[in-house]
């Protein structure tokens, strides 16, 4: 190992700093930090001190989107949107209308806070009990399991396949909104998976150098690319280069994910790559 640390404490930070925000946020952000840590609890770990990745948070929130009024009881100051009322996706860029969600009758239109929080708390036990089933399910779960650690196995499942089971399965009647659940109702263009998981990354890259001062974006690039595939005289060739580059590129990103984490990818997206799933298998 390259890095200097305890791997099982490692991952375990990073699980908790992924699970900061619950998905049942955006239904009711009052407590939100308190349902996070019984989910947390759940999976066998530690009570998280949200205070450690606060900063984190932040800056991670700074990059996606404007800082805006939180969450107040007082309308007048409340920059928080009910997306039980509101229930919009958005793009900042977009030129189309929003897009209206349709939630299941167990999600009723109100900004009543006793039913807004209900649902939140529907979520949140309903994830609990997914995971609990997951766990005693999923071998890639199995705490008999030493290596890889049970949390960084946890992680991978978490960032990489925990949507898509959650959609599969309809939990919640959420179905393939489970893959878009924002993070943030005030700009619901980004989701809570990817908010988690630019939070974890800083998180982690804090922990392993001297601080979130230490933290950088690098970009990474294999060149030249067309005179490499120019060379090429039939389609098969074409193919082939293309391939042999993706390849390549692949190879730097699985160092990334099996020592740093597949959090720490901002670019190209890890979800649902073929790639990916050949080596999640």
């Amino acid at each position: 190992m390259i890095f200097d640390r305890d791997e099982r404490i490692y991952w375990e930070d990073k699980v908790i700093a992924y699970l900061h925000d619950s998905p049942d946020k955006m239904f009711f952000i009052p407590g939100h930090e308190e349902r996070a840590a019984e989910l947390i609890e759940s999976l066998g770990l530690q009570k998280p001190n949200f205070e450690k990745y606060r900063q984190a948070d932040a800056i991670a929130a700074g990059f996606e989107r404007g800082f805006l009024p939180p969450y107040s009881k007082d309308e007048n100051k409340n920059g928080a949107v009910s997306m039980l009322v509101s229930p919009y996706l958005t793009h900042p860029i977009s030129h189309t209308d929003p897009l209206l969600l349709r939630f299941p009758d167990d999600f009723p239109k109100t900004r009543d806070e006793k039913i807004a929080k209900a649902s939140a708390d529907t979520v949140n036990a309903a994830l609990i009990e997914f995971m609990h089933k997951a766990l005693e399910a999923e071998p890639v779960l199995s705490r008999t399991v030493d290596e890889p650690p049970y949390a960084k196995r946890l992680f991978f499942y978490l960032h990489l396949a925990l949507r898509f089971r959650l959609s599969s399965e309809n939990i919640c009647g959420l179905g393939a909104f489970w893959h878009r659940i924002p993070a943030d109702t005030r700009i619901p263009d980004h989701s809570i998976w990817q908010h988690n998981a630019l939070t974890s990354a800083l998180s982690s890259c804090s922990d392993i150098g001297k601080g979130l001062e230490d933290v950088a974006l690098m970009s990474y690039s294999i060149t030249p690319v067309q005179s490499y595939i120019n060379s090429a005289r039939r389609l098969r060739d074409f193919w082939t280069g293309s391939i042999i580059l993706s390849w390549l590129a692949f190879e730097g990103i699985v160092w990334v994910m099996e020592n740093l984490g597949p959090d720490h990818i901002l670019y190209p997206s890890l979800i649902d790559q073929p790639l990916v799933r050949l080596y999640l298998t």
